[in-house]
């Protein structure tokens, strides 16, 4: 009795361990540099579009900020880098796949003194003020500030996305621009309103 029940504990923590681990799968059509179209930057006076490249295991998300309406004038520039994991299983409400993006480093850069007074507002309350244009600022160890505008990175985001066909990619709505920080949280709506559509004007 004693072997046969420390046989199905034993059994127990092997089943326990593979649900535990998250397995990779290959997702072909995401490997592209995708891109928004122009929109508002709430809630600060500016406009921008956001970028994100998968490949391998990495991921880049650059959002570029423009002191025009028309996204025309770009002025500065926020560029996250890490690592991205696709787990098996589905998101059912929407027909979606769940991704977790892991953002290990954060960059802001402005281009022009309209960019300068952006990045203020951006990274300022980062803890990043007065930088020269056209440097690179690294903010990765201060984007928890409470007020801080740019991703919370090093972070782990649990993301729903979606693929239509090869040329349109949408990700999760987690409301009010929240960002999931769990498994838990992932998003079960997608934000049809602001899709990803393949970018071939910029290389990340």
């Amino acid at each position: 009795m004693k072997n046969l029940l420390m046989s199905l504990a034993g059994l127990a923590l092997i089943a326990c361990s593979k649900e535990a681990v998250v397995q990779q799968f290959e997702e072909p059509g995401l490997m592209e540099t995708w891109g928004t179209a122009c929109a508002s930057a709430d809630p600060i006076e500016a406009s921008t579009r956001s970028f994100l490249n998968f490949s391998g295991d990495s991921f880049t998300e650059v959002i570029t900020y423009y002191s025009d309406a028309q996204c025309t004038a770009e002025a500065a520039e926020a560029t996250y880098t890490g690592t991205f994991l696709l787990p098996e299983g589905s998101v059912p409400e929407v027909q979606g796949k769940p991704i977790n993006l892991k953002y290990e480093e954060a960059s802001i850069i402005a281009h022009n003194e309209a960019g300068k007074t952006l990045v203020d507002t951006i990274a300022g309350p980062c803890g990043i003020s007065n930088i020269a244009i056209g440097q690179k600022a690294d903010v990765t160890v201060n984007t928890d500030e409470e007020a801080c505008l740019m991703r919370r990175t090093p972070g782990a985001v649990y993301e729903t996305y979606r693929l239509e066909g090869d040329k349109q990619l949408l990700l999760g709505n987690a409301g009010m621009g929240a960002r999931a920080r769990s498994a838990a949280e992932r998003p079960t709506e997608l934000d049809s309103e602001n899709p990803y559509l393949v970018e071939t004007q910029k290389s990340l």
